[in-house]
């Protein structure tokens, strides 16, 4: 089921389906003040202003495409002066959270997917559509994707496949670097041949796969930003104020079970669900963008 609909005004239709409603609904049932730290498409915001009528929000997106579908969607359900749209990176939590005095936090939601706004900006988060491989969601970026796979060296293109276990990491490495001295790499579908050449038999899975996620990972800085904004916003929770986080690939899970696990054995947190939630097999057939979702939440017992 479609949760929500945006229509721009060249005609272009996005849809969006948010992942677990029912564990982000009873995440929320306590009033207070929340934060969505990466608010797309507003899927998860109503759910939390939904969820109790005293909540309020505070709706964080380095996407201002994604602020406008997002306010829409909240004013459309009668949420007019019960939230608040920032634009920003979730790594500034702790700056953003003071200027817009949601401080303490009874609740702070991320949900480290794509929305179908972000997925349909042309900036190459896709080998399906011939687009420039620049991906960075924040222009203010020093690199993109096309100066790593033109600029770098065949063995840190080599490291940065093995990060994502790219179990073709040579191969791919060497034959970009081979295909680079002919002519720059500059479009998606062109990294997505190259990549695709060095597999004989395809998977389950498009062979580029790993190699946009690890690219897509570097040039924004997703690893430091997900472990700066864990820890700051772990300090705006009140006591038992919750942190949840949803992840997409092992890469992103990892940080967050780690970092979650570090606050957990120093006793200031505990955590309800060990080994996370995962969409149950009606929400996967009926999402099929969620099957790789899982859900740690982290509860706030004490002070640092």
């Amino acid at each position: 089921m479609i949760d929500f609909e945006l229509q721009t005004n060249d005609g272009t239709k996005f849809t969006h389906i948010p992942v677990m409603p029912d564990i982000v609904a009873s995440f929320s049932e306590i009033a207070g003040k929340y934060i969505d730290l990466t608010v797309g498409m507003a899927g998860h915001s109503k759910i939390i202003l939904k969820s109790n009528e005293k909540n309020f929000l505070l709706g964080v997106d380095c996407n201002k495409k994604s602020l406008t579908a997002a306010d829409e969607a909240l004013a459309q359900e009668g949420f007019s002066g019960r939230y608040k749209l920032v634009y920003g990176n979730f790594r500034d939590i702790g700056l953003i959270a003071a200027q817009n005095d949601f401080i303490p936090a009874e609740g702070i939601l991320a949900d480290l997917g794509f929305s179908s706004v972000e997925i349909a900006e042309p900036i190459g988060l896709s080998f399906d559509a011939d687009q420039p491989l620049d991906m960075r969601l924040d222009s203010s970026y020093p690199i993109n994707a096309s100066e790593i796979v033109n600029r770098w060296s065949e063995s840190k293109i080599f490291k940065m496949l093995q990060m994502v276990d790219e179990r073709k990491a040579g191969a791919i490495s060497h034959a970009i670097c081979r295909r680079r001295q002919k002519m720059p790499i500059t479009r998606t579908v062109q990294l997505a041949q190259i990549v695709s050449s060095c597999f004989h038999k395809w998977q389950r899975i498009h062979p580029a796969t790993k190699t946009f996620l690890a690219l897509r990972i570097v040039v924004n800085r997703e690893i430091e930003n997900l472990e700066t904004m864990i820890h700051a916003a772990f300090k705006l929770l009140k006591i038992d104020g919750r942190l949840a986080v949803i992840s997409f690939n092992s890469i992103e899970d990892r940080i967050v079970k780690r970092a979650f696990k570090e606050f957990a054995e120093a006793k200031i947190a505990i955590l309800p669900y060990k080994k996370g939630v995962v969409p149950n097999e009606k929400e996967k057939m009926d999402n099929p963008r969620s099957r790789s979702a899982r859900l740690r939440i982290m509860k706030r017992i004490k002070e640092e």
